[in-house]
This record gives structure tokens, C-alpha cells and sequence, in this order.
């Protein structure tokens, strides 16, 4: 996304069983967004990936870098926290074929809520047989 560009923000409280879980911030490019149709609060069904693939524009890859830290004094009050609790922070980068970023979204969860998991499997040596 340029600099200056006119950018569409998205911020979605999220919720489990009542419980607040999950905050939501997504920056999406103006133009892609209003072409897309996700300027509205209801996005329809599959939300802003599916409206985004409906015009040729769906994420290829993804990524995320995930951190603890402390919240925010919006978080600490949705979240219920007090001072000493953190939360954890994913800034998750949704791109297009040709390299372009289509979303920047940063989330906060409550550390106690959440367990990270993460598998893969080995690499395998250069040269040798799996």
C-alpha cells in the first residue's frame, strides 16, 4: 500500500460464547476495496477474501508475525485485563500474485485465551533422499 494512498479501515470486535476474543484492525487500498464491494459493514458470505477473489483480486500468500505485549487502553477495557496481562499481536500481510499487499491487518488476543501452534515438517538435506 503507497504512502498517502486512501486506504479503507476495517476494525471488528470478535467474540466466542459472549466473551470478547479477538480485535481487528484490516487496511485495505480505497479503489480495491470499493471495487470489491467490502466498504459496507456486512462483506456477504466468505467476507472481504471472497469478495476480493469475486473481482479477480484473492491473496496468494499470506503472512504473520506474532509478539506479546501490552495492551492498548482499548484493549485492556474490551478485554477486561488488567496492567499485568499481555496480549498477543499479529500483523498478518494478505498479497496478491504480483506482489502487492491487498490487506494489512493487526489483531490482539488476550494471551490467556489463546495457545500458538506451530508444525512443519523437517527439511530435508540438500541432495539427500526423504
Amino acid at each position: 500500500m503507497g504512502e498517502g494512498e486512501k486506504t479503507l479501515i476495517r476494525k471488528r470486535r470478535m467474540f466466542a460464547s459472549d466473551e470478547p476474543v479477538l480485535l481487528a484492525t484490516s487496511y485495505i487500498p480505497w479503489a480495491i476495496a470499493e471495487e470489491a464491494g467490502v466498504t459496507s459493514i456486512d462483506t456477504g458470505p466468505g467476507g472481504t477474501y471472497s469478495r476480493l477473489a469475486d473481482i479477480g483480486l484473492g491473496p496468494v500468500r499470506f503472512s504473520e508475525d506474532v509478539r506479546a505485549r501490552i495492551p492498548t487502553s482499548e484493549e485492556e477495557a474490551f478485554f477486561s485485563l488488567s496492567e499485568a496481562q499481555q496480549v498477543f499481536e499479529i500483523i498478518h500481510v494478505a498479497w496478491l500474485e504480483d506482489g502487492r499487499a491487498v490487506e494489512y491487518r493487526i489483531d490482539a488476543l488476550p494471551i490467556f485465551q489463546w495457545i500458538m501452534h506451530f508444525e512443519w515438517d523437517a527439511e530435508t538435506a540438500q541432495g539427500s533422499t526423504p
